[in-house]
C-alpha cells in the first residue's frame, strides 16, 4: 500500500519532469511545424492530467485519514464515558 508521502513524492517528481520538459521545449526553434508539436502537446496534457489526479488523490487520502482519526477519537471518548 502506498502512503501519502509516497504519493506526494510521486507528484513532486512528475512536476520536476514537467518543468524539465518545459525548459527543453523552450529551446526548440520558433518555426517548428505544428504537426510535430501535436504529439508533444498531447503528452503534456496527459502528464498534467495525471499530476492533477494524483494531487486530488493525495487530498482525498489526507481527508480520509483526518476523518478516520476523528472517528477513532470519538469512539475512544465513548468507551471512556461508559
Amino acid at each position: 500500500m502506498r502512503t501519502i508521502e509516497d504519493l506526494v513524492n510521486g507528484v513532486e517528481a512528475a512536476i520536476d519532469e514537467l518543468e524539465q520538459a518545459a525548459f527543453i521545449a523552450s529551446l526548440m526553434p520558433a518555426d517548428v511545424d505544428a504537426a510535430l508539436l501535436k504529439p508533444l502537446a498531447e503528452l503534456c496534457a496527459a502528464a498534467v492530467a495525471g499530476t492533477e489526479a494524483a494531487a486530488s488523490g493525495i487530498v482525498a487520502a489526507a481527508r480520509r485519514r483526518k476523518v478516520a482519526g476523528r472517528f477513532r477519537r470519538r469512539a475512544r471518548r465513548r468507551r471512556e464515558t461508559y
